[in-house]
């Protein structure tokens, strides 16, 4: 990293002072001399390290082998950059020639490949990586539960670092674009008077003496002025034709410039690519749904109703539905074909990694006496799930095959299920509370919860039972509150629980049924129709209205 630094500072530094030139402060010429030194170490010490073979992808540490491939490599640019050109070039019998040596300075720009070393994304992503291995490894030391592996913001942080590069890119092309310019026209190009013999005032126009020139000539300009106007220009004529406060003046500066705009065009043309995949690739991490093709289904339906728009309450509820659907489904991840490539790929116990302790661990956690045929505590639960062991393979793909199945659902004001209906739906209440109730002379009694012994729990798994039985729904269910679950299809349902695993828990699904939902409402309605029966006003029955198993 010292290396890189060291090259950054001095590729920027040498070129400025080619330009405009040496420096002339003790100080900077010494961290100048410095920094020459160690890179003359760098180059020395190259001879000897280590790299990894592109074929084998195996570490080289054979010293001929490692000196072959230096020397095949990029030996002789480092070499010429080492060698001091502006002190060999400018010493002789009148001595230190400041002007000349300047421009020897331009071989320290065969540093510049190792600007992009500094840039390179994937050194930024295993620094990241290991950041947060780091901190994981110390959570799992410390017993810090709440530590985390933030994927998604890695991924964030590595698109915002791309355009960050691209700026540095823009930004330093424009200023060896500035440099190599001000180079040619200054200390290149020579300035031809127009008339040798009669007038000597009067020169040739160029960029130099039009557009360099300051505007009072009793305060020139400096070297930073100058250099702010030539990286002013290499951006203009990089990114656009110019803004033509600053242009070419001569012939040759224009037919310069033809090329470097073409070569503009070229450049910018990628980096804008480059641009454009990157806020791509950002907005893909937050993509949620695809809102205009719902749009065009919804407009769609209007056709074939002789033009007549739905109602709006009806659109509401549409967008309601996918807007939510698409803001909880755990599996948009594996939506695309790639995606699902991606996965089918990942060796089957990693699929399950990600499925059980990833996406659905908090539903497994709740229902996780719903997949035991016989109650155990939770941490023989929860380690059964974790740990991979051969007895327990056959639950794992059950688990697997079973939560791949499952699609974000959410229940306000609307009953869920009506009572002798046909099922669609199998649905495991995540957050809120849900009632059961049953039809009874056009009234309807519904519970909040079914408290018949301690032990009861709230109702939290709907239309299992009907399922797995093909039967219609007994009882109706509606929300008490806002209830979010996670539903899944009836032919879905039906075909994971086929397996060997799932016939296990077939006949404990039913007992649960009967003991918490069938037989207490079954008590219940005998009960409320023999009171109707032993009233005599029968006008009273409204008044009942709507009331609350007990």
């Amino acid at each position: 990293m010292v290396m890189l630094l060291s090259s950054c500072y001095n590729t920027f530094s040498q070129a400025f002072y080619a330009a405009f030139g040496n420096p002339v402060s003790m100080y900077v010429i010494f961290l100048d001399y410095f920094i020459e030194a160690l890179f003359a170490i760098d180059f020395i010490f190259c001879f000897f390290q280590e790299f990894k073979d592109e074929e084998s992808y195996t570490v080289v540490s054979d010293i001929k082998k490692i000196a072959m491939h230096y020397l095949k490599g990029s030996c002789i640019f480092d070499l010429l950059a080492i060698i001091p050109f502006e002190l060999l070039f400018t010493f002789g019998s009148s001595g230190f020639t400041v002007d000349d040596g300047r421009l020897y300075r331009l071989f320290k720009l065969l540093r510049v490949p190792r600007l992009f070393e500094l840039l390179n994304v994937d050194r930024i992503k295993q620094s990241i990586t290991n950041y947060y291995n780091h901190r994981l490894q110390n959570a799992v030391h410390n017993n810090i539960e709440e530590e985390s592996y933030p994927i998604l913001n890695s991924l964030l942080f590595v698109q915002f670092y791309k355009i960050f590069r691209l700026i540095i890119l823009i930004f330093t092309s424009s200023y060896f674009l500035g440099i190599v310019w001000h180079i040619y026209v200054v200390d290149i190009q020579v300035t031809s008077y127009i008339n040798g013999d009669f007038y000597q005032g009067a020169v040739q126009p160029n960029f130099r003496t039009e557009m360099l020139a300051s505007d009072d000539p009793e305060n020139p300009d400096n070297s930073n002025d100058k250099l702010i106007k030539v990286w002013y220009y290499g951006i203009t004529t990089l990114s656009t034709i110019g803004f033509g406060d600053l242009s070419p003046v001569s012939s040759r500066e224009r037919l310069i410039t033809s090329f470097i705009l073409l070569f503009g065009v070229s450049i910018f043309s990628f980096i804008m690519g480059q641009f454009i995949e990157i806020l791509m690739n950002y907005k893909s991490l937050w993509k949620v749904g695809h809102h205009k093709d719902l749009s065009k289904w919804i407009a769609l339906l209007s056709r074939f109703n002789n033009g007549n728009p739905l109602r709006k309450e009806l659109i509401t509820r549409i967008e309601d539905f996918f807007n939510y659907y698409w803001e909880n489904n755990r599996l948009s991840a594996m939506s695309s074909s790639q995606d699902i490539r991606f996965m089918d790929e990942l060796p089957y116990y990693v699929q399950g990694q990600i499925f059980i302790e990833y996406l659905f661990n908090d539903f497994l956690y709740k229902y996780k006496y719903y997949f035991e045929a016989e109650q155990e505590s939770h941490k023989e639960v929860m380690a059964r799930l974790i740990n991979n062991e051969s007895t327990n393979l056959q639950k794992r793909k059950f688990l697997v095959e079973f939560v791949k199945r499952l699609e974000p659902r959410y229940y306000f004001g609307d009953m869920i299920q009506d009572q002798y209906e046909e099922i669609f739906e199998v649905i495991f209440i995540m957050k809120g509370s849900t009632g059961v109730g049953y039809r009874l002379f056009n009234e309807i009694f519904y519970g909040k919860q079914l408290i018949m012994t301690k032990n009861q729990k709230i109702l939290s798994v709907i239309n299992d039972y009907s399922s797995l039985y093909n039967k219609c729904s007994e009882f109706l269910y509606t929300p008490i509150d806002k209830v979010e679950a996670l539903a899944m299809r009836k032919e879905n349902y039906n075909e994971v629980m086929a397996d060997s695993y799932g016939q296990k828990l077939k006949q404990d699904i039913a007992r649960k049924y009967k003991i918490k939902i069938q037989e207490p409402l079954y008590e219940h309605r005998n009960d409320k129709a023999k009171q109707f029966q032993n009233r005599i006003d029968y006008v009273d029955i409204k008044a009942y209205g709507i009331g609350k198993v007990q």
